[in-house]
């Protein structure tokens, strides 16, 4: 006998001007400012047309990556719902949560940072990563040793979760 999988969704943008993502800074996390930035097709573009034509372009995901970054338990009040009677709190970021868009972002904005310093070109968007070489063996992501020794580096090994070839 199994189990059916149930999933939630709460709308944390609204109501509008009393959500929860209306009280979670867009310019800040943890206290300090941020400008987050995101690849664009023009960068990956510019990669391709470097490496130009037989060059590879490789996807990868990481899965509910924002299910990996835990909750302040200061703020499991505010990701609490009721139903059934019975009540609930996310202890981990949520789907539509500003700060879990910050949260990946930031993580995988790292381990790009770091593949690029070794002379890769990896791109990144949230939990989404882009590697565009010359042949397979050279891409970031060919060997997960590769994927879990930048993920040491970088301190995000507890964020890493299983990658699905795309």
């Amino acid at each position: 006998m199994g189990f059916a999988r149930t999933q939630s969704y709460c709308r944390l943008r609204w109501p509008f001007g009393t959500s929860v993502n209306d009280g979670i800074p867009s310019d800040s996390s943890l206290g300090e400012p941020i400008s987050l930035t995101y690849s664009t097709i023009d960068s990956i573009m510019v990669a391709v047309i470097s490496l130009g034509p037989g060059c590879l372009l490789y996807k990868r995901d990481l899965k509910k990556a924002h299910h990996k970054f835990p909750v302040d338990p200061r703020d499991y009040h505010l990701l609490g719902y009721t139903w059934d009677n019975q009540s609930y709190f996310d202890t981990v970021l949520s789907m539509g949560l500003r700060s879990a868009a910050i949260a990946c972002q930031r993580s995988t904005s790292a381990v790009s940072w770091i593949s690029r310093q070794q002379g890769h070109l990896l791109f990144n968007y949230l939990d989404d990563f882009i590697c565009v070489s010359s042949q397979y063996s050279q891409c970031w992501f060919s060997s997960p040793r590769r994927v879990i020794s930048v993920a040491r580096a970088s301190s995000l090994v507890k964020n890493i979760v299983r990658l699905r070839q795309w």
